[in-house]
């Protein structure tokens, strides 16, 4: 995303950020309570903004362009957050894993 200036009706990068900082912190202080683990479930959008504001991915590993829709990302509960699983639809029928017409973030 690129959108300096909020589009009508709707939020600029940075404030769609910031809600997504604070939606991280939630997740966070909520996986601290449990004694187990913690499933999220959010669009792809929001996925890639954890990804690259939150999250550590290994050496050599880019986050892909695209999330896929019901594609599986998996982050360790504690800090720097590293990615185990990312953007894994391995558990999908192959003709829906990666439907490039599907809307999906990124």
């Amino acid at each position: 995303m690129t959108l300096d200036d909020a589009p009508p009706g709707g939020e600029s990068v940075a404030t769609f950020h910031a809600r997504v900082a604070q939606a991280f912190a939630g997740i966070v202080a909520l996986r601290e309570a449990l004694d187990g683990n913690l499933a999220v479930v959010t669009h792809g959008l929001v996925i890639a903004a954890m990804l690259d504001l939150h999250a550590r991915l290994a050496d050599g590993i880019v986050r892909p362009e695209r999330v896929g829709n019901t594609s599986l990302t998996v982050l360790s509960a504690q800090p720097p957050h590293d990615v185990g699983l990312l953007d894994c639809t391995r558990h999908l029928q192959a003709e829906v894993a990666d439907d490039r017409r599907s809307l999906s973030g990124g």
